[in-house]
């Protein structure tokens, strides 16, 4: 019989990145990634922010296809890259809480020393990225 409390790395893993706490803003994620959007494109002229599509969304054919060009399950929504830095920021709506392979995901990006969340709003997105030395006034 298998003792798993022995494990080394225990199957459902905690979030070691920082997290913005839920809200109660009935906007969808997507309504949120885009205000995000309009607003660092507004902060820091030159940016450049990449969203990471969701193959998952578009159906197996998508995903199997996604896989083989090296997409990674769980990968946050947005790369943000300005003068010579970059971060990579998963949006959720108010309550949504993040899927296991999603922390997973953004757990091995947080381990390699980059800069990654999970956010909810554009102030608490600014705040992060502010915080990784990003030239955000205010």
């Amino acid at each position: 019989m298998t003792d798993w409390a022995a494990l080394e790395t225990p199957l459902f893993q905690e979030p070691r990145f920082w997290m913005e706490p839920t809200d109660r803003d009935p906007a969808s994620e997507l309504t949120r990634q885009a205000r995000f959007i309009g607003a660092i494109e507004r902060a820091l002229p030159g940016v450049v922010v990449a969203a990471i599509p969701n193959a998952a969304k578009r159906g197996q054919k998508a995903l199997n296809q996604a896989k083989k060009e090296g997409a990674l399950w769980g990968f946050p929504d947005l790369a943000v890259i300005h003068a010579g830095r970059s971060a990579y920021l998963e949006f959720k709506a108010g309550r949504a809480k993040p899927k296991q392979h999603q922390i997973d995901a953004m757990n091995r990006i947080h381990d390699q020393g980059v800069p990654v969340a999970l956010v909810r709003t554009t102030e608490g997105a600014m705040r992060f990225l502010k915080q990784q030395g990003f030239a955000i006034d205010g």
